[in-house]
């Protein structure tokens, strides 16, 4: 996420749209933040066609997607069928602002109504929706009439098994069960609910379906439930206890966020807890210092059943009442923070069988502690899982195989007094940012044994100088050099065939707004010529040294302003003799230089030169944008959707490799993320800027940026 957390990669708005490219996510991620995002559905930036007054596209499964309408239409029949091509969705925002729309009818080929459709058509009284409809977006159906008579007929509004409101809803409410899906946004911000009962039918309960809900108190999950979405209950400050069934496989993206009085977690069965997939920390209800219990027992130590093979990410994260823990020979893997701030379990039996435990499983606990007191460099069968506490120079030891993600890296302040690392090969493999903000080393040998270096495995390490990566390394993945800015000279070998994203980028400034990001500058790639490493040079404009040439020249890069310069040449003719012959032979290069003279005579004259130049360069500078004009494309003061309009209209130009019509003030202001480049993330940041805004939530762009 990101990112936000979220990937962007389907139609937004119906503005964007690459060939078959779009941008998906961009909806659930603007859900996720409450707001309420007025689209446009005016002409659509990219279509595939028209049919009346509706605008489509085509998508990569050959189906027509409705993603705009003529503003001026009031009457709207949605065909089933468009050159011969099933109608299957209609695209978020497709008719908002049609303010003259009275009545719609959607075919039952239809199975996707996307979130925003229908937001803001406000003379909108009649919808035809077919059973085939499945999916349904939040806000879909916002400031419409229909919506609103709905609500007055019953507070629970209910299409085809789906509640999609019931924002209006008071006290005590029992969902009937007819409902199948909670919808995204059922309930968000319901202020006045106090406690909701879900029946057995229900299986899914959509992202921010009951997020901001500050007066529920008490709420029933059935057996039945299989996933739970996003911010599904953040924000609900007066939870203090929720039962999680046996059913639930998923739970998302900061599900229970901002839940700060949720005490009691309370599961029946260890082997499905276990196999939850929990999308971060914020998603498991223990995560503030939760007690768990389980049939009904306050769970201190926990035997995990023999039929667990791995036990998943953020699995126990912040457990108060967990002490001791016990983990059968059935299980090979251990998820990142799965026992993160446990701050009572000491105890951990761990079998051989583990051969993977992910970033920071055991922070924060006791047990981690006390190995810490044992020795700074923690193993666990053969991965050094944390080296936090480590000081000075490290040599790891011939036990360890594989250095673990996060290893130098998990605790705080990070791992700011190692110096100089060495690694054993017997190590083949080092984790994702296993030495990250490492900002005081200086050296590290990598052996030939490592055949595999993760992503930001050197993430901030600003005082690394060189480095050389081993023959049996095939691939340097994205960041791993990351902020490196005192790195000068690096060795790739032939066997590299891949260089990932942002490898060498640097960034400078002390915030948001002042960081500017480049490669490194001081920055040589020495490598062999015709290979990988030669080309990604040549590409990324980095100077290269070719090991295999002697006759490479050193790549010098001089910048001099003179305006007064002084001559002093001195020449000296010296008569010599050879007496004697010293041998040298340089044992990296196989070379033998041969010297020795005696000096018989010298003769010097000295000649001086005095050179006056005027040189005057005039360099123009566009300002950095103000807060006030970040975003605002249009120079009218106001972020608005427009705004957001023109950036993905640049983004498009861009991915399409045009130019995008622009001033250079304007794309500035569009760079709000401040990368350099105008990307969907910052159409994303824009559209979001401007939906918190408009939802009155009056965010800065530091805080949208820094969230």
């Amino acid at each position: 996420m990101k990112l936000w957390k979220k990937a962007v990669a389907a139609v937004t708005a119906g503005v964007l749209c690459v060939g078959s490219v779009g941008v998906t996510g961009l909806q659930g991620v603007l859900e996720s933040v409450g707001t309420v995002l007025t689209a446009s559905a005016e002409v659509p930036n990219s279509y595939d066609g028209t049919y009346g007054d509706l605008y489509y596209r085509i998508t990569d499964a050959g189906e027509i997607e409705i993603i705009g309408c003529n503003t001026n239409a009031t009457s709207i029949e949605v065909p089933q069928l468009i050159d011969g091509k099933s109608v299957t969705s209609i695209g978020m925002s497709a008719f908002s602002r049609c303010t003259s729309l009275t009545e719609v009818t959607i075919p039952n080929s239809v199975t996707s109504i996307a979130g925003n459709v229908f937001q803001n058509c406000t003379s909108l009284t009649e919808i035809t929706i077919p059973d085939s409809v499945t999916s349904i977006g939040w806000y879909a159906f916002s400031e419409t009439p229909w919506l609103a008579e709905k609500q007055k007929e019953n507070p629970l509004v209910v299409v085809n098994g789906i509640l999609i409101d019931g924002t209006t809803c008071t006290d005590s409410v029992t969902i009937p069960s007819d409902v199948t899906s909670i919808g995204n946004g059922a309930f968000y911000r319901c202020t006045n609910l106090k406690k909701i009962t879900i029946p057995d039918s229900v299986i899914n309960i959509g992202d921010n379906a009951f997020s901001s809900c500050t007066n529920l108190t008490e709420i029933t999950i059935p057996d039945g439930v299989i996933s739970i979405g996003d911010n599904a209950f953040s924000s609900c400050t007066n939870l203090t206890e929720i039962t999680i069934p046996d059913s639930v496989t998923s739970i998302g993206y900061r599900a229970f966020d901002s839940c700060e009085n949720l005490k009691n977690v309370y599961i029946s069965d260890l082997e499905s807890w276990c196999k939850i997939e929990f999308v971060d920390g914020f998603s498991n209800p223990l995560h503030s210092g939760a007690n768990l219990y389980a049939n009904g027992e306050l769970a201190t130590e926990i035997t995990i059943p023999n039929s667990v093979t791995s036990i998943e990410r953020c699995c126990f994260v912040g457990c108060t009442s967990l002490t001791k823990i016990m983990i059968p020979d059935s299980v090979t893997s251990i998820g990142g923070s799965a026992f993160s701030s446990c701050n009572n379990l000491e105890e951990i039996t761990i079998p051989s069988s583990v051969t993977d435990i992910e970033a920071g499983a055991f922070n924060g606990t006791p047990w981690l502690k006390a190995r810490q007191n044992e020795n700074a460099l923690v193993v666990v069968n053969g991965i050094l899982i944390d080296g936090t506490t480590c000081t000075g120079s490290v040599t790891i030891p011939d036990s360890v195989t594989s250095i673990g993600s996060a290893a130098f890296f998990s605790g705080f302040p990070y791992c700011v007094n190692l110096t100089e690392i060495t690694i054993p090969d017997s190590v083949t493999s080092i984790g994702n940012v296993a030495f990250g903000y490492c900002k005081s080393l200086t050296k590290i040998t990598i052996p030939n044994s490592v055949e595999s270096i993760g992503d930001s495995a050197f993430l901030n390490c600003s005082a690394l100088t060189e480095i050389t990566i081993p023959d049996s390394v095939t691939s340097i993945r994205s960041h791993t050099f990351y902020n490196c800015t005192a790195l000068e000279k690096i060795v790739i070998p032939k066997s590299v065939t891949d260089i990932g994203d942002s490898v060498f980028q640097c960034v400078s400034g002390t915030d948001t707004w002042d960081s500017v990001y480049q490669r490194n500058e001081k920055l040589t790639i020495y490598g062999y010529t015709n290979s990988y490493a030669e080309t990604y040079a040549k590409e990324q404009n980095i100077p290269f040294v070719a090991l295999d040439n002697s006759n490479t020249p050193p790549v010098t890069t001089t910048t001099t302003e003179t305006t007064t310069t002084t001559t002093t040449t001195t020449t000296t003719t010296t008569a010599t003799k050879p007496t004697a012959t010293d041998t040298a032979t340089d044992p990296k290069t196989e070379t033998t230089t041969t010297t020795g003279t005696t000096t018989t005579g010298t003769a010097t004259t000295t000649t001086t030169t005095s050179t006056t130049t005027t040189t005057t360069t005039t360099t123009t500078t566009e300002p950095e944008p103000s807060s006030t004009e970040m975003g605002d494309l249009d120079g009218d003061g106001v972020i608005s959707i427009d705004d957001a309009y023109q950036a993905l209209l640049a983004y498009s130009s861009i991915s399409a490799g045009g130019t995008p019509n622009l001033t250079e003030a304007q794309k500035k202001f569009a760079d709000v993320d401040k990368d350099g480049e105008i990307t969907i993330n910052d159409a994303f940041y824009i559209l979001r800027y401007y939906a918190e805004h408009s939802a009155g939530n009056p965010v800065s762009w530091e805080e949208l940026l820094g969230a």
